[in-house]
């Protein structure tokens, strides 16, 4: 336990030896607990997300930038399969450079999930 924690148990603990049986004694108590118990939360989960708010906001704006770039590079394969195949994909077949590029981006998302899930399993 961190010194913090264990001043803050001895604090409440002297506050309930001197509290007395009536409501003042109780609400002081009370009061007591939730003030340790908003410290607490604020030393275990905020200070540690300060700290890494910058990594966080790197990775947001990373995945972000490699995403818009995916999505440019898939529309580019469909717009060059709908103008450089000629009359490939004319007619009935006009489905087709819908579903190829479906398939290649799905491809990248199943690798990518593949991906990330391997790594962070390596970092266990």
């Amino acid at each position: 336990m961190s010194d913090f924690i264990k001043r803050k148990f001895k604090e409440a603990a002297g506050n309930l030896g001197e509290a007395a049986t009536g409501d003042k004694g109780v609400s002081k108590d009370l009061t007591t607990i939730l003030k340790m118990s908003k410290s607490y939360f604020i030393q275990e989960t905020l200070s540690p997300l300060r700290k890494i708010k910058h990594k966080i906001l790197y990775a947001l704006a990373g995945s972000l930038l490699i995403g818009t770039g995916f999505f440019l590079l898939l529309l580019a394969l469909l717009r060059v399969l709908q103008t450089e195949t000629g009359s490939v994909f004319q007619g009935n077949e006009s489905f087709a450079p819908y579903l190829i590029t479906f398939i290649v981006g799905a491809f990248f998302a199943v690798c990518i999930a593949l991906y990330a899930m391997h790594s962070f399993k390596d970092k266990k």
